[in-house]
């Protein structure tokens, strides 16, 4: 793990379960290009309802 993540995910009210997930899932990892910060932010997002998730389409 590395110690940017951590310190990132701890900017986040749900940043260590985010951290968990992305350290298990490459895929993942590829989709956001290795940018933890972004899926961070795309996850606080879309715990909001503020954005659709992945492969819906958001039209």
């Amino acid at each position: 793990m590395s110690t940017e993540n951590q310190n990132i995910a701890e900017k986040f009210k749900n940043g260590q379960s985010y951290l968990a997930e992305w350290n298990r899932d490459a895929k993942l990892r590829d989709e956001f290009e290795g940018d933890f910060e972004a899926y961070c932010h795309y996850q606080a997002a879309y715990s909001q309802g503020l954005i659709k998730g992945f492969g819906q389409g958001g039209r």
